[in-house]
C-alpha cells in the first residue's frame, strides 16, 4: 500500500528560505561529469583544433591534466549529441513503425483464441462441461 505524505505550506515556505540561505558550494568541492567538464573546456578544445592538433592529441594532453577522456569521446561531445547505436545487420527492419508490424501466425491464432474464450462461456450443466477445452491421451513423447 502507498502511503502519501502531506505537508503543510509554512513547512514548504520555511524549507525555499532555508534552500535559498545555503551559501554558493566551492568551486574545488563541486564535482562535475566528464560531459558537464568537456562542454566548459569547449572553447579551449576548439582553439587546439585551430592551431592543428588532432582528438587524439588533445585527449592525451587531457589525460595528463588527470582528466582521462578518449578522442572518440571528445568526438561525441563536441558534435553536442548522445551516442548512437550503430545498426546492425539483423536491424533492417528498424525503420518500420512497430504499429505497421503484422502479428505472426501464431500471436493471430491467440487472439482468436481468447475471443473465443471471451465469447463462449463455460457451462457445466447435467455432469458435462462445455468449453474449448478437449483432453488427449497421453504419450510418451512428454
Amino acid at each position: 500500500m502507498i502511503r502519501k505524505t502531506h505537508y503543510t505550506m509554512a513547512q514548504g515556505e520555511k524549507t525555499a528560505m532555508h534552500l535559498r540561505s545555503l551559501p554558493e558550494k566551492q568551486a574545488d568541492k563541486h564535482s562535475v561529469t566528464t560531459r558537464e567538464l568537456i562542454e566548459k573546456l569547449q572553447p579551449e578544445i576548439n582553439d587546439l583544433k585551430q592551431k592543428g592538433y588532432t582528438l587524439e592529441e588533445i585527449a592525451a594532453e587531457l589525460t595528463k591534466s588527470g582528466i582521462a577522456v578518449k578522442p572518440s569521446t571528445l568526438r561525441q561531445y563536441s558534435r553536442g549529441g548522445k551516442k548512437t547505436r550503430r545498426a546492425k545487420k539483423s536491424d533492417t527492419h528498424s525503420a518500420t513503425p512497430l504499429h505497421t508490424v503484422e502479428k505472426t501466425k501464431k500471436e493471430t491464432e491467440r487472439d482468436t483464441q481468447k475471443a473465443t474464450q471471451q465469447a463462449t462461456p463455460f457451462v457445466v450443466s447435467e455432469g458435462t462441461r462445455k468449453g474449448n477445452f478437449t483432453p488427449k491421451a497421453d504419450t510418451k513423447e512428454i
